[in-house]
């Protein structure tokens, strides 16, 4: 067997060491080089998660803020941001709720948001010319309510009043003087002419019914169809047939007033939270330092003058916590963001209208402006509102007292604790008061969350 010399032993372990630390060396490489693709492959990931996060939540924020600002907004909006994009969804499952979502992706990487608005909607319904509380009704020479009337106390006119519609006064209330061409109901009813039925409860006297007639009495009038009655006298006409023995009807329920005072409270609380517009106190006068003038909503601390063509626009409730006057041309309007929802003026204090005063709503159909007064009284003709020209697209509404209205003019809907119209002035009605929604005109957000 050959020998084998010592250096050709120490070359081959030369060799065997250089291969043993060059195999390390491929492997301590191999291993860097994996791990920094990991690192490299989950920084990827990672940008490109957080790029879905935050164009998720980018275009939910800008979405949320054009409907806040009531700037234009589209019911799907797709938005790119270097690799991710986002689809942003309007969701509108009930009134005054508003759900958007944000989808948004980045490769095989999702990030999903979704928010929810809450408008604050306070629905009212005023089936009626004048909803009237128990100072009642009262109507001089010639004037006219453009629809019906629901009263809780008497409903009394002069010479040439009257209603086209329904007339109907609660309990024992009294209906005198008035022409309905409608129905009418009432505790006792003198003096009138009724187009209609004619229910009451006690005494019909020297009136003229069209229809049929229930009274618990009936002296000096004209029945033109059959009367249901205790009594009736010989003065008394009768065209159909008579229904001695019945009595009169049960008088009707007295009803409340559209608005709760919990709900005013409410606006005025959502006001409040809207901040502080202006501050002081009722000694001093606050008019708007620029026309036209945008207020958000919120609190006025002074008394509110508007004159001159001035034009108030309100995107949401507005506290006056002193007297308002509107006169000589101006306007008092709703943003459009209002869209058909109506909007309020609240005042502490008492509210005078005069020399053409105008208020408008959103411009969407069955938008309107409500101005409403708390106060028992202390304006001109001892009203809590007073109304010295013609007024549309306005609700005014004074639960705690009285609404004057002035000569000759022309309103559209008057609620209050008693309500007086004037030598020749009108109420006429709007049918979009039958249901009306109104709106602090500020969202509230509910949630902000991520969803699967």
């Amino acid at each position: 067997m050959p020998k084998i010399k010592k250096k050709h032993i120490q070359g081959y372990a030369a060799i065997t060491a250089i291969l043993l630390v060059l195999g390390s060396s491929l492997t301590i490489i191999g291993g860097l080089s994996f791990l920094s693709l990991q690192e490299v492959g989950a920084s990827r990931a990672y940008v490109k998660s957080i790029q879905a996060r935050y164009v998720s939540e980018a275009s939910l924020e800008d979405y949320l803020y054009r409907i806040m600002s009531g700037k234009q907004t589209s019911p799907t909006d797709i938005l790119a941001a270097g690799e991710a994009t986002t689809t942003v969804t309007f969701i509108s499952p009930l009134q005054g709720q508003s759900i958007i979502r944000s989808d948004a992706s980045a490769g095989k990487y999702r990030y999903n948001m979704e928010a929810r608005l809450d408008l604050p909607v306070v629905n009212s319904s005023f089936p009626f010319g004048s909803i009237i509380g128990t100072g009642g009704l009262h109507l001089s020479q010639n004037a006219t309510v453009q629809g019906s009337i629901f009263s809780n106390g008497d409903i009394i006119g002069a010479n040439g009043a009257s209603i086209t519609g329904d007339a109907f006064a609660a309990g024992l209330s009294l209906i005198d003087k008035v022409i309905v061409n409608g129905n009418a109901q009432a505790g006792s009813i003198k003096n009138s002419t009724i187009g209609a039925y004619a229910s009451s409860t006690v005494l019909l006297d020297s009136s003229v019914v069209a229809r049929d007639a229930h009274a618990g009495q009936i002296t000096n009038s004209n029945i033109g169809r059959d009367a249901y009655y205790v009594s009736i006298d010989a003065q008394s006409n009768v065209s159909g047939i008579k229904y001695p023995g019945n009595p009169g009807p049960p008088g009707l329920t007295t009803q409340p007033m559209p608005i709760p005072d919990s709900n005013i409270a409410q606006l005025k609380t959502d006001a409040a939270d809207l901040g502080t517009l202006v501050s002081g106190d009722c000694s001093q006068n606050w008019s708007p330092p620029t026309n036209p003038y945008t207020v958000n909503g919120g609190v006025i601390k002074q008394n509110m003058i508007l004159g001159n063509s001035q034009v108030l626009i309100m995107k949401g409730t507005v506290w006056v916590k002193c007297n308002v006057t509107v006169s000589n041309g101006a306007n008092i309007k709703l943003d459009p963001s209002y869209e058909a929802y109506s909007g309020l003026l609240v005042a502490d204090g008492w509210i005078n209208l005069q020399n053409n005063g105008v208020f408008q709503g959103s411009g969407a159909p069955g938008s309107f402006v409500m101005m409403i007064s708390s106060a028992t009284g202390g304006g001109p003709n001892g009203s809590a509102i007073n109304i010295s020209n013609n007024t549309t697209g306005v609700i005014f509404y004074a639960q705690n007292g009285r609404i004057f209205l002035g000569n000759n003019v022309q309103a559209t809907e008057l609620t209050g604790k008693e309500v007086y119209l004037d030598n020749g002035a009108t109420v006429i009605y709007d049918a979009a008061l039958a249901d009306v929604n109104f709106s602090s005109g500020h969202y509230r957000l509910k949630y902000w969350k991520q969803i699967p």
